[in-house]
């Protein structure tokens, strides 16, 4: 269970990237090709783990949006939420390098969009994510916190997130299911 909660707490903290070495428990072997058997054999966490290791790149494996995509597709076919949590966000880092490496050409129009999707944020409104339109919302929960059997299943399946014990007025409440994304309760300051 420690393992779900670290990786959920990965994706939709705000400003996290894509950590393979997080998700592993900071072990520091690593064999692809065990890794890649597993993964066609059906096991979710090695491709997950291959996806991630691929988004970063590290001494072994060159970054590549593209394998990494192929590994994060696998692990959401066998039915592994984080797997096309994976998939969702790959696509956006894809789209923030890309924009990257042209606005340091001196493309105006691509600093303005990278700085869009940089600070892009959703909402939960009406009961619905706000990036694309889902009902399936959960929660985040802060505090200190002794979950129970009905609550660690929640837990499990990510309807609840453990959001730590430091929390603000700008931490968020809500998390869509079926596409990752933090969300926010609109103030009427967000809609002036």
């Amino acid at each position: 269970m420690k393992m779900k909660l670290l990786l959920i707490m990965l994706f939709v903290g705000l400003g996290t990237s894509l950590n393979a070495e997080a998700f592993m428990g900071f072990d520091s072997t690593f064999d692809f090709d065990v890794s890649k058997t597993a993964c066609d054999e059906g096991n979710a966490r090695e491709c997950i783990i291959l996806s991630l290791m691929y988004i970063k790149g590290t001494d072994e494996l060159e970054k590549d949006y593209k394998k990494a995509k192929f590994f994060a597709e696998k692990a959401c076919e066998y039915k592994h939420r984080m797997g096309c949590m994976i998939l969702l966000n790959i696509d956006e880092e894809e789209a923030k390098e890309i924009l990257a490496k042209r606005c340091s050409d001196g493309d105006d129009k691509a600093c303005l969009d990278l700085k869009k999707l940089n600070n892009q944020i959703y909402y939960l409104i009406d009961g619905k994510c706000s990036k694309c339109d889902s009902s399936n919302i959960g929660k985040y929960l802060y505090g200190l916190v002794h979950p129970d059997e009905k609550m660690e299943v929640k837990i499990d399946k990510g309807e609840i997130i453990l959001g730590g014990c430091m929390i603000s007025e700008d931490s968020p409440k809500y998390h869509c299911l079926k596409c990752g994304a933090t969300l926010y309760v609109q103030t009427p300051i967000d809609n002036k």
